[in-house]
Parts: structure tokens; C-alpha cells; sequence
């Protein structure tokens, strides 16, 4: 149970920086968003050329907003789904512990007490690959996470830049 608990623990922290690395990308793109549609409306009249880039940026911070949405819903798919995975784990882990303490209670002699021996161990092996395989899981959304706000940095520095021009 120790690894079970530990294995969540480890889960939560990646899933927290995943989330937490989701967040900032999308409060920056929101941010490039607003500061984009005040700088259209500001330089409308007077420089067209300009108010077109603002408006091809505004398309690509839009992109990018609905492709960390996409990602953000997957992220809580996927946390679900271990979550259950783990608890599922844990009871099944429970369950051998009980049928082995069951069998030791009754007085079992060693050969009767061997298929508890056995099924807890086929379970321990299980629950350890289990969660060796949810780790690896989480470690790779946590890599991709931070590889789309990678990819997403760009837009963001864009549109900035083009704010930034567009009030020069």
C-alpha cells in the first residue's frame, strides 16, 4: 500500500505541473488575446497593414486557446481514469492480503496457505507493473504538456511583438 500511496503521490506532483504549466500558456494566450483586440481597435483606422498581422495573430492565439482546450479535457480524462485505475489496484491488492490473512488466521499449514501465497503475489507483481506503467504515463502527459506550451510560446511572443509595434 506504502507504493500505492506513493505512486498517487508522485501522480498528483506531475499532474500539478502539467496543470499548472497548462494554466500559465492559457492566461498568457488570453492575455495576447485581449491586448491583440485593444490594439485592432486602437490602430483600426490608421494603419490597415497592421490591424491585418494583428488580426493573422489573433487567429493564431485563437488556435492555440482551443488547442490547450483540447488538451486541458484530456488531461482530466486521463488523471480520471488513472485515479480509477489506481484505486482499482488497491482494492484488488487488498482483497489478496485479505485471503492470505484469512488463511493464516485459520491455522493453513504451509501447503494450504500456497495458493494465497501465490495469488498475493501474482497481485504485487501486477500492482507493481501497474503503477510502474501509470508512472510512465503520467511522466509522458507531463512531457507533452510541456512540449505544446513549447510549441505555443511562439504565438505568444508573436503576438506580443505585434502589440507591442502596434502602439509604437
Amino acid at each position: 500500500m506504502v507504493r500505492n500511496t506513493r505512486a498517487k503521490q508522485v501522480r498528483s506532483e506531475s499532474d500539478r505541473r502539467s496543470k499548472a504549466e497548462l494554466d500559465r500558456m492559457r492566461k498568457d494566450l488570453e492575455r495576447s488575446k485581449n491586448d491583440l483586440r485593444l490594439a485592432q481597435r486602437v490602430i483600426a483606422n490608421d494603419h490597415p497593414d497592421r490591424t491585418a498581422e494583428l488580426k493573422r495573430l489573433q487567429g493564431q492565439v485563437d488556435g492555440g486557446l482551443a488547442q490547450l482546450r483540447v488538451r486541458e479535457q484530456g488531461l482530466v480524462r486521463e488523471q480520471a481514469a488513472a485515479v480509477s485505475k489506481l484505486e482499482s489496484l488497491g482494492n484488488e491488492l487488498r482483497a489478496s492480503e485479505g485471503i492470505f490473512a484469512d488463511s493464516l488466521a485459520a491455522g493453513a499449514s504451509t501447503e494450504e496457505a500456497m495458493p494465497a501465497v501465490s495469488l498475493l503475489q501474482e497481485n504485487l507483481k501486477g500492482t507493481h507493473d501497474a503503477i510502474a506503467a501509470s508512472l510512465n504515463d503520467s511522466s509522458r502527459r507531463e512531457q507533452s504538456v510541456v512540449e505544446i506550451a513549447r510549441d505555443l510560446e511562439p504565438i505568444v511572443v508573436a503576438a506580443h511583438r505585434g502589440v507591442t509595434e502596434a502602439q509604437e
